[in-house]
């Protein structure tokens, strides 16, 4: 089993690498890491050193600069997640909109923002895809990078791959936010949802297997939960996820609905400080301060990508949140 990172550096890799680590499947698998940035390539290749070491793994690892080294040695399974000075372009797609009166959420997946963003990522993954399906036409491709639907839309459809799945942590955090509003176990929440990614409706919410919506008409009695989706909700009778701010890059009425901190440029900022707040505890991690616990702790959810190769590899795994193109899955008007 062949199993390559492009993008190797961003912020999905440390839990792919502990997923890998921590399963008896796919720790026998070769990793192939790819980044054109040599600083972080080399970074996050000790970073998966490590990992093996203390979850007494040995990963076969290997790193490269440019994907078309891959052709050498072949892929069953590839996770790009890639893009173009992230942060810094995604506060010029809402700052300059902003300045001419275009009051975008969060301007990185709907509206002009979105736009922007799509035509500068689209081009950069169709070109790593073109060569992966180059390399292997069945190849399985996960895709991280945003704005997912249109990213993975263009792989699918402009390349010669057959399996590409676009993926995204909402759900998870659907799940957190309602388990904290609900006061239940995380665990013991379910649902089944479709829409789009960052906007999707749960048709079916479970509760340790009761009707989960029964106990949230109960707790939105007593008290105020994210105001944007509680409207959604009382006008269409399901509730989205899997937050306001993301599902307001949709809606034209949100900026009014959705906190000041949860949108624009302070949560651009939340988001760029989140990702160097896990970057310095990695350090922490390669200099031993961080313990083995600490992954245990904090880590709740296995990577979505190795979770869902684990189940193409035969193990029995359920993965309740996936992109792809509806094929009957839903029935929506008009097909």
């Amino acid at each position: 089993m062949r199993i390559a990172f492009i993008g190797a550096g961003s912020i999905f890799m440390p839990l792919a690498l502990y997923t890998i680590a921590n399963s008896e499947i796919l720790s026998r698998a070769e990793i192939y890491l790819v980044d054109i940035d040599k600083e972080r390539l080399n970074f996050i290749e000790a970073v998966g050193r490590k990992i093996g070491r203390v979850f007494k793994k040995e990963l076969k690892i290997q790193t490269f600069q440019d994907i078309k080294e891959l052709e050498k040695f072949g892929v069953d399974y590839a996770v790009i997640s890639v893009e173009k000075e992230r942060y810094r372009r995604w506060r010029l797609d809402f700052e300059l909109p902003y300045k001419y009166g275009i009051k975008q959420v969060l301007g990185e997946n709907g509206g002009i923002g979105g736009l922007s963003h799509t035509l500068r990522v689209v081009p950069l993954v169709l070109d790593i895809a073109k060569v992966l399906g180059d390399i292997n036409i069945d190849a399985h491709v996960f895709i991280y990078s945003n704005p997912e639907p249109r990213v993975a839309y263009a792989a699918l459809n402009y390349t010669k791959l057959k399996h590409v799945y676009g993926l995204c942590t909402g759900y998870l955090e659907r799940k957190e936010s309602l388990a904290e509003f609900l006061k239940v176990n995380e665990d013991g929440i379910t649902l089944t949802a479709g829409g789009l990614n960052h906007f999707t409706w749960i048709k079916e919410l479970k509760i340790n297997g009761n009707d989960g919506y029964l106990l949230l008409d109960e707790q939105l009695k007593r008290k105020e939960f994210e105001p944007l989706s509680t409207l959604l909700y009382e006008t269409f009778g399901l509730f989205p996820s899997p937050s306001d701010n993301h599902v307001g890059e949709y809606i034209s009425y949100a900026w009014d609905l959705v906190p000041d901190e949860k949108k624009g440029l302070k949560w651009i900022k939340r988001t760029e400080k989140e990702g160097e707040e896990i970057r310095k505890l990695l350090k922490l991690f390669l200099k031993g301060i961080v313990p083995k616990f600490a992954f245990r702790k904090f880590v709740k959810f296995p990577d979505v990508a190795m979770n869902i190769v684990e189940g193409l590899e035969g193990k029995e795994k359920l993965q309740e949140a996936i992109n792809v193109p509806n094929k009957g899955y839903i029935d929506l008007p008009g097909g």
